[in-house]
């Protein structure tokens, strides 16, 4: 199977939000469907996709062809210099399923763990961390890596950049955030402009909540992947409250600091559903779950750790099922899964004694 080489345009600064999406559904719930076309000219496109470059395995498609759920992911990238044009210029700092739920009218987040040990295929055809697949092949790579380990059926991708993130959040006139005491502690050393910090709500700008969302160093990646989804919370949230003038704004300033493969036309179907979802209750689910009780080792792998290995990837599989595709918690792993763990494994045998 054939690498599709292409160029692509370097982002301005790595990311983690799903807040523009909701900015331009804000904007057509609004009424300004007819400036719609002309703001989402602005983003930075790519080829689409066929469920055979995704790497998508048949027994997927047979199993959710009964379900109204899309799923795409959402990258957040870190920028990193490098001479070489074919190689992908960000790591995938945050790596989020998006799942639509047609029928409930809901949307779901599962958030990837960036250092999951898994198979990257062509041109790399390796193990490594998840994020990696980003980094040295881009959103192709690392939707076809996300599909073969996690067997999922996707095809459709957004990537932020930092830079635009900073923007929304600096143009809907910041956001409240809870520090606690060991966050509040952390940020005495001038990640934010308040002085003598104590838990409690602080008001922050955009390079201040980004500071916030990248923040693991108290405690782990994890934690880290909450606050990212506190800060998309705190955006929509603020978001409600804009006038027409702030959102138009919003979106406008923040179309260059992203690149995604889904066209105008789709874009603007979607969010015609999405307006009668329930934007008030996003459900969040950390995959493998945040509580550490799915990982079996953590080891290092061609100068790079951690790299975590997984007790049971399968679980891992079928509890993502569950909650992407509410009463599916019988899904059958497919042959392309099985053996990549299978193979996982072996190559890993002595780091799992």
């Amino acid at each position: 199977m054939s690498y599709r080489q292409r160029k692509r345009r370097k982002l301005k600064k790595g990311p983690k939000i799903i807040a523009v999406i909701l900015a331009i559904l804000l904007i057509l719930m609004s009424g300004l469907f007819l400036f719609a076309g002309s703001i989402l000219n602005r983003m930075e496109k790519t080829d689409t996709m066929s469920r055979t470059e995704a790497d998508i395995a048949e027994e997927v498609m047979e199993q959710v062809s009964n379900y109204q759920v899309f799923n795409f992911l959402l990258f957040g990238a870190d920028s990193n210099d490098f001479e070489d044009e074919k190689v992908a210029m960000e790591r995938a700092d945050a790596t989020k399923i998006i799942s639509l739920d047609m029928n409930r009218k809901t949307i779901s987040i599962a958030s990837l763990q960036r250092d999951t040990m898994v198979w990257i295929p062509e041109p790399v055809n390796d193990w490594s961390k998840l994020n990696h697949a980003y980094w040295w092949g881009g959103a192709d790579l690392a939707i076809r890596t996300i599909n073969m380990n996690f067997d999922m059926n996707i095809t459709k991708y957004v990537t932020f950049s930092m830079t635009g993130v900073e923007k929304v959040v600096d143009a809907v006139g910041g956001v409240d955030i809870y520090l606690d005491e060991a966050e509040s502690e952390y940020f005495n050393n001038g990640f934010i402009k308040e002085t003598g910090c104590v838990p409690g709500v602080y008001h922050l700008n955009g390079r201040e909540a980004m500071n916030y969302a990248r923040l693991r160093e108290i405690d782990n990646d994890y934690n880290r992947m909450n606050r990212q989804n506190i800060v998309i919370k705190a955006i929509i949230s603020k978001m409600a409250d804009c006038t027409l003038t702030q959102m138009l704004s919003v979106v406008t300033s923040v179309m260059p600091y992203i690149e995604t493969n889904f066209t105008n036309l789709e874009i603007e179907t979607w969010l015609a559903r999405i307006i009668s979802y329930d934007l008030g209750n996003i459900r969040t689910q950390d995959v493998p779950k945040g509580d550490g009780e799915e990982l079996w080792a953590a080891i290092e792998y061609n100068g790079y750790t951690p790299c975590y290995i997984l007790k049971d990837y399968q679980k891992v599989i079928v509890d993502l099922y569950g909650f992407l595709y509410p009463g599916l918690y019988n899904y059958r792993i497919s042959m392309q899964a099985l053996e990549i763990q299978s193979e996982l494994y072996r190559k890993f045998a002595d780091e799992l004694q």
